[in-house]
């Protein structure tokens, strides 16, 4: 009789930690499939933060107005510059302009380095950058 009653309650035991597994288990997964539920919603929150924010730039770019580009003429450019009135730029007509973009490229454009520019070595820089019409 004492050996039935320790193997029943030792069945009552297992039952007991079985259930309390059972229960565990079950808790583990409401809270895995609650987790996945709320990192989804939380990627599809960022996704929409991220479309939202690109329709915006996309709406900012349409709504600028693409104006042509003006071809750098060397005739306008020495007409301003040329203080000489020698037909060419000297690197100190260039310095004492307010233009950095020429004052930066001037040694680039000045090909035989001889201090001025002349209509055909500006022409030559700019030949790999002509507008098409």
């Amino acid at each position: 009789m004492k050996n039935i009653l320790k193997i029943t309650a030792t069945s009552l035991l297992l039952i007991s930690a079985s259930s309390v597994l059972t229960i565990n288990a079950n808790e583990l997964t409401n809270v895995a499939q609650e987790a996945k539920v709320a990192s989804e919603l939380k990627v599809t929150q960022e996704s929409k933060a991220i479309k939202n924010s690109a329709a915006v730039e996309l709406k900012k770019l349409d709504s600028l107005e693409i104006q042509p580009v003006k071809q750098l003429s060397f005739k306008d450019i020495i007409k301003n510059l040329d203080t000489d009135q020698s037909g060419t730029l000297s690197w100190s007509e260039v310095k004492n302009s307010d233009d950095e973009l020429l004052q930066n490229a001037f040694s680039k454009i000045d090909l035989d380095k001889d201090a001025e520019i002349t209509e055909f070595e500006f022409n030559t820089f700019l030949e790999p950058v002509q507008i098409q019409s």
